[in-house]
């Protein structure tokens, strides 16, 4: 289908608007907005939410190397920084969250039940005990 003519339309003072600049009524500039929405709304459904915490002992001092795995609507595997931290990126669904740790016990056990939805960031923090 050829594109349609698009002709100027002459206005004298002031800016023409989209719609008054293109002879086609506004529809180009119409369409172009619609895709644009588009774009943005299927980007908000792949985004990548987070879940992360921190695992320390009782003093609270963090504690490093610690195995943290992430199971439910995706699996992962990640151990904690020198700082006692770990993250995940995850999308929409439902997680849990479990430290392990040779060396260590933790309480509680696990993060069950984490929901992520819409623009959700959650925590799942930890407090080791030295086996």
């Amino acid at each position: 289908m050829p594109k349609p003519k698009l002709e100027r339309v002459a206005k004298v003072g002031a800016l023409p608007t989209k719609e008054e600049f293109y002879s086609d009524g506004g529809k180009r500039a119409r369409t172009q907005k619609m895709k644009k929405r588009r774009k943005t709304r299927a980007a908000a459904k792949n985004k990548k939410r987070r879940i992360f915490g921190y695992v320390v002992d009782g003093t609270p001092d963090p504690i490093a190397g610690v195995t943290v795995t992430l199971s439910g609507d995706a699996a992962a595997v990640t151990t904690t920084d020198a700082n006692g931290r770990f993250a995940f990126l995850v999308a929409k669904g439902e997680y849990t969250v479990t430290p392990t740790h040779a060396s260590w016990t933790f309480a509680p056990l696990s993060e069950a039940n984490i929901v992520i939805s819409t623009r959700d960031h959650k925590t799942a923090d930890f407090v080791g005990t030295a086996v």
